[in-house]
């Protein structure tokens, strides 16, 4: 389990500031600067992000910010319930730092779905399916990431099928071995439960 359903153990704040988000600049950082800037993260996280009835809630508000659990990982399955919880909101997960497996309302884009991978420059978006249940619903997401190659279930569909997980901030430099695993914030409320990850060879 990533998530007790009881308050935010396990979790740490993100933050924009000096670039703080992206792994490559962060893995830069004299180790003094990191222990600042997430310090200011976490208080942003306790700030924006709650737990009521069992889940974890982001309030939406302007200063949140996306968080990430304390522990960085590499191969990884992950499974997640997640709902948003107003038409035409957005949100995500963040594999090894990296944007995006998509959450959003389908009505925004088309109807493409959510489970999509946002951001990858060759294979934008490469969902075969929208599987999302109506907006305030809970629906469960499975993500499988394996080197460099990512495959999404959503509400029991396979809506991404082994494609490569790319680096949209730099292509050339490829996806981290390891790194976070972010809830992404993105401006609107959005609730997650029942988060959990099994470490993959």
């Amino acid at each position: 389990p990533l998530f007790n359903g009881k308050d935010l153990a396990g979790w740490r704040g993100c933050s924009r500031e000096e670039k703080f988000n992206d792994p490559f600049v962060r893995r830069e950082m004299k180790p003094e600067k990191i222990k600042e800037l997430q310090a200011k993260a976490d208080e942003l996280m306790k700030a924006h992000w709650h737990v009521r009835d069992g889940a974890l809630f982001f309030d939406g508000l302007e200063g949140g910010y996306s968080i990430a659990a304390v522990k960085d990982y590499g191969n990884v399955e992950i499974y997640a319930d997640w709902r948003l919880l107003r038409v035409y909101g957005d949100s995500g997960f963040y594999l090894r730092g990296m944007p995006q497996v998509q959450i959003w309302d389908p009505n925004m884009w088309n109807g493409l779905g959510s489970g999509c991978i946002w951001n990858n420059p060759d294979e934008l978006f490469a969902a075969t399916a929208c599987a999302d249940n109506p907006i305030g619903d809970w629906n469960r997401c499975r993500m499988r990431i394996v080197g460099d190659r990512v495959s999404v279930w959503l509400n029991g569909v396979k809506v991404v099928d082994d494609i490569v997980y790319q680096n949209c901030r730099d292509p050339k430099k490829g996806i981290p071995a390891c790194d976070r695993f972010e809830l992404q914030c993105h401006g609107d409320p959005v609730e997650f439960r029942n988060i959990f990850v099994k470490e993959l060879p």
